[in-house]
């Protein structure tokens, strides 16, 4: 009895397994009939592609396909073609799903040309599909649907495409000034304030005080500024929108570039059209006690022996991050001071190889140099060697003659090659 029952579970194993492998193959035929159908439903090969023209307001960008990249040839210098978008845009287009008559009634405003090439394999031959668009949306004006299109009322997404003219396909940066060129930045408002480089240095003035500047602060907030992330451009746009507020000139030499912003936050720079950027609003929100440097106020702080053990560190700390100049007499006045106590002179080390320019550099190699066998010595001879990117690896249990073997290699591998910048 147990026999025939193994027997007819057996049998009724192998029979589901034979129905669930039929099944799985109709299956998997039904979905590969799938493909090919979605595959006859495209208009081309978006990844054949290896040519476009599209024209706008009577401007084209030619783009060509070679080596892997899109190149456009004979395109203004601000335009970098940007491969994403581009993909996207031949993607959409390709399907012919959602494809209806299209009657524009007014005149066509720009123009697209694809260039597929040659398919090897299938000895399909290279073509050329051409349509047209304005603001009511895009036809095709060759191919087998020709005629055909869409409504950007109907599909907003079709419409994104051609939101942002020549620029949706070129990479969304604006460069409209040069962080080593720029001397001098006017903020506008109420309280007009500006920032001036005086030979090395940027300065702050407001109400007629001048007062040094963060030098990183400044140098982070050209950065953002002269090379722009753009998360939405408006071509049609090419003037100051009404109601835009100056906010900022750029001064290089005698070369003036203003940034204006309307209340929603859109910008115009330059020569550029109007865009919307994240980046830049953030950029903006920078105060003038942001760009003032506090390295003088601090210093001060940090000398003062009235002053608490946490107050003083953080006034060193708050001078390494400053990374100002400023701040080097006050850091040098600790890292010389004839005391056995460590914790201000190791902070001030520190301060003076993150600043990091020759003077800063020299201090610490000028002080190793002075002081014997200690921990401080450590920890100047590591700061000095982590600045020029030399090995240094004694330690608190390396023998003297060996310790004081290296600090000398040290001082003079750093009187050939020095440090700093």
């Amino acid at each position: 009895m147990e026999e025939k029952k193994l027997l007819f579970r057996g049998h009724l194993f192998f029979g589901n397994f034979f129905v669930e492998t039929l099944f799985l193959g109709i299956l998997t035929i039904g979905i590969c009939a799938q493909f090919k159908a979605a595959a006859a439903e495209t208009l081309f090969d978006p990844q054949k592609v290896r040519e476009i023209s599209w024209t706008e307001q009577g401007k084209t960008i030619r783009l060509k396909w070679k080596n892997d990249s899109w190149s456009s040839p004979g395109a203004p210098k601000d335009f970098k073609p940007d491969s994403w978008n581009i993909h996207r845009r031949l993607v959409l287009l390709s399907q012919a799903s959602g494809l209806t008559p299209v009657d524009l009634k007014n005149p066509p405003t720009g123009s697209l040309v694809f260039v597929t090439s040659k398919d090897i394999q299938t000895g399909q031959q290279a073509h050329q599909i051409e349509g047209q668009f304005n603001q009511e949306g895009f036809q095709w004006t060759s191919g087998p649907h020709k005629s055909q299109g869409y409504l950007f009322s109907n599909h907003p997404e079709i419409a994104d495409l051609f939101d942002e003219g020549l620029k949706s396909i070129s990479l969304h940066e604006i460069t409209q000034c040069h962080p080593d060129k720029v001397n001098r930045l006017e903020f506008a408002g109420k309280a007009g304030w500006a920032l001036t480089k005086k030979k090395t240095q940027w300065v702050l003035t407001q109400e007629q005080k001048e007062n040094p500047a963060r030098p990183a602060v400044v140098a982070n907030f050209l950065k953002l500024l002269c090379d722009v992330s753009v998360d939405h451009f408006f071509p049609s746009k090419s003037t100051i929108p009404q109601g835009a507020n100056e906010v900022l000139e750029v001064y290089e030499g005698e070369k003036k570039i203003t940034l204006s912003s309307t209340a929603d936050q859109n910008f115009i720079f330059g020569d550029a059209p109007v865009f919307t950027s994240k980046n830049l609003v953030e950029a903006l929100k920078e105060s003038v006690d942001d760009f003032k440097d506090p390295s003088l106020e601090v210093g001060r702080v940090a000398l003062d022996p009235s002053k608490s053990k946490n107050e003083r560190i953080l006034a060193i700390r708050a001078m390494k991050d400053s990374k100002s100049p400023e701040g080097i007499p006050a850091l040098k006045a600790l890292v010389d001071e004839k005391t056995e106590i460590d914790l201000y002179r190791y902070e001030a080390v520190d301060a003076l190889a993150a600043i990091g320019t020759k003077e800063a550099f020299k201090i610490i190699a000028d002080r190793l140099g002075e002081v014997g066998r200690s921990g401080f010595e450590l920890r100047l001879a590591r700061a000095l060697a982590l600045g020029m990117g030399h090995n240094f690896v004694s330690d608190e249990k390396t023998p003297e003659p060996r310790r004081r073997a290296e600090v000398q290699d040290l001082l003079s591998y750093y009187r050939q090659k020095g440090a700093g910048k």
